[in-house]
This record gives C-alpha cells, structure tokens and sequence, in this order.
C-alpha cells in the first residue's frame, strides 16, 4: 500500500528550517530564507505557486529554506489556476478538491500557519539582527551552523513573479561564474534522460554527483555573496541590498534557533 500524503499540507517557517539542518554545508553553496509575513501579500502565499520552478532552478547551488503549502495540482494544469487554488485557500480557509466535487474548510489550519509564519520570520530577523523593516526580504548566508555574514535582498516593491525572474538571473549568473560546476550539473541532467536501471548507469550517476559536490565545495562562498549582491544592486535602485557581518551569534547558529522556535 502506498501513503499519500494529504492535502493541503502546511509546512511552517520553523518547520522548515528544523528539515533543513540535516543538510551539510557542503551539499550547497548558499542557503536563502524567504522571509515574509502574511501581511506581505505579493510574496505570500504567491510564491509558493512557484516553488517547483524555484526548487529546479536554485536546488543545485542554493539551499531555500521556507515555509510552503502543498496543494493538489493535478488538475491544475495552467499556472494560473494552480495559483488560484493557493490564494483561495490561502484567504478563504476553504480547499476545493482536484475532483471540483468536494471542497473541505480549513481555516483553523490557515490561521495556525499564519501565525507560525509571522512569528518565526520576525524571531529569525530579530535573532540574525536583521531590522524588520527590511521585511519582506531574501537572505543568503553561507552556513547553517556558523554563518559569518547575511545579504539582504529587499524584496517589497517586488511580486512573486518578478522574484522568480530575478532567481533565474543570480542563478544564471553562478553557472557563468562557475562553469565547471554548470558543466557537471548539466551532465547529470543530461545522464538522467537516459533513464537507465544497470549498474553503468548508476555508476555514472554516482561519479557525476561526486564531482558536483567537489566542485560545489571549492567554491569561495563569499565571493558567491558578493557576486550576487553586485549583481543585485546593478538591476534596480528600487531594490535594497544590505551586507550585514555584525552582532550574528555565529556559533551554533542552526541549533539555537531551533531552541528559538521552540
């Protein structure tokens, strides 16, 4: 028998990030948290709509630590309709089934979840001295347990469509960058249409992975912060974009913001 997961299902900010601190350093380049609230309503819940869009862009070089809705798209071919979906949840309380059959209300779940999202952004602004003003934003820091220094992207005047359209340019920018990590991240896509089930295939697999994570490791990930936050500031004066390398508690940093969340 096989579990099906049931939907909606709701993914708070603090959930997110306890999943995230079984990820090692050296699996990623970066890790980037979307911090906004439910009062920041071009980001939330919008960008979730785009979130597998965002997760095969970024998931090869950026770690995205968020909360999430997971709903169900079968139906939902269109974009569009599939965002739909999220923002009547979202405001409404009340989830219609892919069947259009059925519907089911919610708003006990949508409330608790929005009162998760406020509370963990603003805890893990104020922890990482991030000022709330600065709110919606994206932060890239390069360590989950020692992170020396935030950059801060100041999302506001954007909407969640022009966030996904900025995403694809930093990452664009990583792969012209490094082209050798492109390059192995570019084979392994290419070695999964084969779809092979032998023992070369897997072979192939492995090697292709292994070089992806050496490349990733030799990577100097402040230069990757810098890298981006020019970038960033070379796109729009309307954008924000704060380096902060001061009064982080750096030490332990993954685990005394679970002992924050909880």
């Amino acid at each position: 028998m096989h579990y099906i997961q049931p939907l909606p299902e709701f993914v708070s900010f603090q959930e997110a990030f306890l999943n995230s601190m079984g990820v090692s350093d050296e699996l990623t380049i970066l890790y980037a948290v979307i911090l906004a609230t439910p009062s920041d309503s071009e980001v939330i819940p919008k960008i979730y709509s785009y979130f597998p869009e965002i997760d095969e862009l970024t998931s090869e070089y950026i770690t995205l630590l968020s909360s999430k809705i997971e709903v169900d798209k079968s139906d939902y071919k269109s974009g569009e309709l599939f965002g739909n979906q999220m923002s009547r949840l979202f405001e409404t309380g009340i989830y219609k089934a892919s069947d259009k059959k059925s519907q089911k209300n919610y708003s006990e779940e949508v409330d608790d979840f929005k009162e998760k999202q406020a509370k963990g952004v603003i805890q893990f602004a104020r922890f990482c001295g991030i000022s709330t003003s600065q709110l919606p934003c994206i932060a890239f820091f390069p360590s989950l347990h020692e992170p020396d220094n935030f950059l801060i992207w100041n999302v506001s005047s954007l909407s969640a469509e022009s966030i996904v359209q900025e995403l694809r340019h930093i990452i664009a920018n990583i792969e012209k960058n490094y082209p050798d990590l492109y390059q192995a991240v570019r084979a392994l896509d290419i070695h999964r249409t084969k779809k092979g089930d032998d023992q070369p295939y897997y072979d192939e697999w492995s090697r292709l992975s292994t070089e992806i994570v050496t490349h990733r490791a030799s990577i100097d990930k402040k230069q990757v912060i810098d890298s981006i936050e020019k970038f960033l500031k070379s796109r729009s004066r309307k954008q924000t974009i704060t380096n902060i390398s001061k009064s982080i508690p750096m030490a332990n940093f993954g685990l005394n913001l679970l002992k924050l969340f909880h």
